[in-house]
Formats: structure tokens, C-alpha cells, sequence
């Protein structure tokens, strides 16, 4: 997910540049206004598939926690209905 973020900001420095007319400052590194483009366009689409890709992952680990939870409550029942059991 911080990958995403850092390819998120470049994506929005070059798109800042690309608006405001910048692009001129790109040439000095070798870089034209078509690729500043192609470059913030194909950062833009990485960094929002890392970030989802992210949240997914994120999203994941709580469900199996919930079903591990769900679990040991079961077991737990299972146990102290087992005690009263034995008490009786």
C-alpha cells in the first residue's frame, strides 16, 4: 500500500507539471510531455491498483480473524457445557 501512495504522488506531481505548463522542466532529465504523460498516467492506474489491492488484503485478514474468533467462542461453549456436565 505505500508503494501505491509514492506512485500515487508521482502521478500527481507529473499531472501538477502537465497542467501548469512545467513539462519544459522534464526535458532536462530526458524526458518529452508525451512520456511525462504516458509516465503519470501508467503511475496513476499502479498506484490505484496497489492501494485496492491493499484495502483487499486488509479486508481479508479481518474476516479470518472474525472466523477465528467465531471459532474459539464455539469451542469455548463446547467447554463450559462440558463442565456443567461433569458438575451435574
Amino acid at each position: 500500500m505505500g508503494i501505491g501512495v509514492f506512485l500515487g504522488l508521482l502521478a500527481a506531481i507529473g499531472a501538477y507539471d502537465l497542467r501548469n505548463g512545467n513539462a519544459g522542466l522534464w526535458l532536462a532529465i530526458g524526458i518529452t510531455d508525451g512520456q511525462l504523460t504516458a509516465l503519470a498516467a501508467g503511475f496513476g492506474v499502479a498506484a490505484l491498483l496497489l492501494i485496492l489491492y491493499g484495502i483487499r488484503l486488509h479486508q481479508r485478514r479481518d474476516y479470518r480473524r472474525e472466523r477465528e474468533l467465531e471459532m474459539l467462542m464455539q469451542e469455548l461453549e463446547e467447554l463450559e457445557a462440558r463442565e456443567t456436565a461433569t458438575k451435574s
